[in-house]
């Protein structure tokens, strides 16, 4: 881990890929109309309007996990972590058809 911080190059492309991420995120949650928290982390947190376990639980039936925001006292919101832009365009793909069958 010690590693990992003290190499520049590693440190430099994983903040690079999380502020694209993030700009990915932001930009498809405004298109989708969902409200969202900006974040300096390496996770979103966007509000489903919908119950949040319902909506995580059908996202990881298409293989990808998020988080529910219940424990948050979110109901409606879920945790989603930056990845790697194809699994980040996959996320949302697959949000889109959640949140259209819901």
């Amino acid at each position: 881990m010690i590693k990992c911080l003290n190499d520049k190059n590693f440190k430099n492309t994983v903040l690079d890929n999380n502020r694209r991420g993030k700009d990915y995120y932001y930009k498809s949650f405004k298109e989708m109309g969902l409200e969202y928290i900006p974040s300096e982390t390496n996770f979103i947190m966007a509000n489903v309007v919908n119950d949040s376990v319902s909506v995580s639980n059908e996202i990881l039936k298409r293989g990808i996990a998020v988080r529910a925001g219940t424990e948050f006292g979110m109901p409606s919101w879920l945790t989603i972590t930056i990845g790697k832009p194809e699994e980040n365009k996959r996320l949302v793909e697959i949000l889109k058809e959640v949140l259209l069958s819901s």
